[in-house]
């Protein structure tokens, strides 16, 4: 069974690992290395590889110092370019091509962000399953058998501030993903093996994180935890 943790979950970081127990992937590496063990996180030696979902420092900052400790890291080539990284220890992956780490299988699927080569990851672990998702508008996919969900909800219609000023608002809008569409992912996907979901990255100023909790809540029937808090 996969346990899904969280070190950080926001603009400032973003940091998570998802373990069998065993084998240790991290996903993200937008925490500093030396800020991560002040945290509480996971020993690097613990760690068989990273997922990085794209190239924004608050995903990516920590790759070339987990590289540098033979910690092999995962991404697009355009992330791996766009943060000029170079060496055995980069694999470059492409969207919807399967691959394999240890005992886990990864899918990479494409997100709608503002970066080119985002995606998101679909892994799995002995017959378990994660979705991993953030930084994307919509989600354009339908997945089934998921265990876990750990999805970016970002902003509200109803939260968002009504002095926004409009450049930040039309960047929330066609890069996060907000309450009403997550909903509609929801509805859209099989729940039915679901235990566990986690809202990633929720805006500090233009969210509520207890009326996104009850709404999923709601919506689903199932736990849901705001991940980093």
């Amino acid at each position: 069974m996969i346990i899904f943790k969280t070190y950080g979950s926001s603009s400032a970081g973003n940091c998570y690992t998802a373990t069998d127990g065993k084998s240790t992937l991290m996903i993200e590496a937008g925490i500093k290395l030396k800020r991560l063990m002040e945290i509480g996180g996971p020993k690097v030696s613990d760690l068989d590889a990273c997922l990085v979902t794209h190239f924004h420092g608050d995903h990516s900052k920590a790759a070339k110092d987990l590289a540098a400790r033979s910690i092999d890291v995962y991404s697009t080539m355009e992330t791996f370019i766009a943060i000029k990284a170079v060496g055995h220890r980069y694999h470059a992956i492409v969207p919807m091509q399967q691959f394999k780490i240890g005992p886990w299988t990864i899918l990479p699927f494409p997100t709608i962000h503002d970066t080119a080569g985002s995606v998101g990851y679909l892994i799995e672990n002995g017959g378990d399953k994660l979705l991993f998702l953030t930084d994307s508008h919509y989600c354009p996919y339908r997945f089934k058998g998921l265990g876990i969900i750990a999805i970016e909800i970002n902003w509200s219609n109803r939260t968002m501030k009504k002095d926004l000023h409009p450049v930040v608002k039309r960047r929330l809008y066609k890069n996060h993903m907000s309450l009403e569409r997550a909903i509609k992912f929801f509805k859209a996907n099989d729940l039915s093996r679901v235990r566990q979901i986690y809202l990633l990255h929720l805006s500090d100023g233009n969210s509520d994180e207890q009326m996104f909790k009850s709404e999923i809540q709601k919506v689903t029937g199932l736990p849901v935890c705001v991940a980093g808090k």
